[in-house]
């Protein structure tokens, strides 16, 4: 690029150089936004009406004080009522919003948008962008958000999550296996996984739970010498990353010498520490005294959790499978008006990860679908006595094709009356909610 002089400038049209670089596009997401000539349609939550919420008892649930709420209309109008009652209060948030694969999953203004739509991106981009702003003032300072999402957006995702929440503040990209068996019918590869990105308001506030351990991993720890400090298994005493005192040579109680670590590896302890491990039975030789020295990780000594991975199977968190035999149970006509539910054990790691029982922590999900999150809330409560809450957000996705069809009603919320109050042979958890519209009051 040609070097400019800038040195024969005036201030003036200094000033006027640096005004216009200032608003130049810096690195990061630009989409197209709806505006005048441009041929994205407006969305039209996006208005200065009062939102109101109306309280329908006879679609709500349990007894009055309600605890938790389910609130049928648009999201964006949802949020904007909540961020003048729940402003910096929600503890966590999932959002499972529309993919944006084409095929119609993604109700817009009460019309699809396909997979020939010059501007299915930016209308999509432009659709989270505000509802994703307004989620952001609803977190705690301890907050965090998951969102699902799949290849269709991940990349636009991802960057408008760093323009809204801050790069700094990303903490995972978790891998869901959501399929269990290839699918014949791909075009190159079978799509086995979707993704959840974690952002926390403020990554220096927040810390996962760790998650509880499990019988495999504690089958790891044997006691072959009986120590009577219990279970322990062995650990590697050579590590790759260099160490100024990790260099000396080692005699085995057989006699054998070991000269030096392995090539490439230096001991993880020094000399003198190493010699007060052994002194203090930290030190397995093997049965024989021959092996190669191992310290000793003690089961007792060790986290009783564990830090949460980025890998999620479907053995550990269940699959699209097990999500709609689960809403097929409890819904059995559901599948007609919701076809992509989440499983309930997807939704309680997540929890688990999130929130406190003994606190009242609130988790949002204003894309609640078929509930599986306040399913997994009531759920998680039931079986240790937490005293989280629940705000779930659904539309109707009414179309003029099928302008009777009203998803938050006879689905989000039916399903979580019949956990509350049981279903087949199936106890209740008990629990209440309320059941709240939205009703926009125009400007005088």
């Amino acid at each position: 690029m040609e070097k400019r002089d800038y040195t024969s400038l005036s201030h003036d049209e200094l000033v006027r150089l640096l005004e216009a670089r200032d608003r130049q596009t810096k690195f990061g997401l630009v989409w197209e936004r709806p505006a005048a000539g441009c041929s994205i349609e407006q969305d039209h939550a996006l208005n200065s009406d009062f939102v109101a919420l109306d309280f329908d008892a006879s679609l709500s649930a349990g007894d009055a004080p309600y605890q938790n709420l389910i609130i049928e209309g648009d999201n964006f109008d949802a949020l904007r009522h909540l961020k003048m009652c729940y402003s910096g209060q929600v503890k966590y948030i999932y959002i499972d919003p529309p993919y944006n694969t084409g095929n119609k999953d993604f109700v817009y203004n009460d019309r699809f948008i396909d997979a020939n739509d010059l501007w299915r991106h930016s209308t999509w981009v432009e659709f989270m962008y505000q509802r994703l702003t307004l989620a952001k003032e609803l977190l705690r300072q301890d907050g965090v958000i998951f969102v699902s999402i799949d290849d269709n957006e991940v990349f636009a995702l991802g960057m408008l999550m760093n323009k809204i929440f801050g790069e700094k503040n990303f903490v995972a990209n978790v891998i869901w296996q959501k399929n269990y068996a290839p699918k014949g019918t791909a075009r190159h590869f079978s799509a086995d996984h979707d993704f959840i990105i974690v952002y926390a308001l403020n990554g220096d506030n927040w810390m996962p739970n760790l998650m509880p351990r499990t019988e495999k991993q504690n089958k790891l720890y044997k006691n072959p010498d009986n120590d009577p400090r219990g279970l322990w298994r062995p650990n590697n005493l050579a590590a790759r990353n260099y160490y100024s005192l990790g260099n000396y040579s080692i005699t085995c109680p057989s006699g054998r010498v070991i000269d030096a670590p392995p090539k490439g590896s230096y001991w993880r302890v020094s000399k003198t520490r190493f010699e007060e491990l052994d002194r203090d039975g930290r030190i397995w030789w093997g049965l024989d005294g021959n092996n190669v020295p191992a310290p000793k990780i003690f089961l007792s000594e060790v986290k009783q959790g564990i830090v949460p991975q980025t890998l999620w199977t479907y053995l550990d968190v269940g699959h699209t499978q097990d999500a709609k035999r689960e809403l097929l149970s409890i819904l059995p006509d559901a599948e007609s008006v919701f076809s992509t539910p989440k499983p309930l054990r997807l939704m309680e790691r997540i929890i688990a990860l999130t929130t406190d029982s003994n606190k009242n922590d609130i988790v949002l999900d204003f894309f609640a679908g078929s509930g599986t999150t306040g399913h997994a809330v009531l759920k998680m409560n039931k079986e240790d006595g937490g005293n989280r809450k629940f705000i779930l957000v659904s539309n109707t996705e009414a179309t003029p094709d099928n302008p009777d069809k009203n998803l938050c009603r006879d689905v989000c919320a039916e399903r979580i009356r019949r956990v509350i109050n049981g279903y087949n042979d199936v106890e209740g958890l008990g629990g209440n909610f309320a059941y709240l519209r939205c009703r926009r009051v125009a400007p005088a």
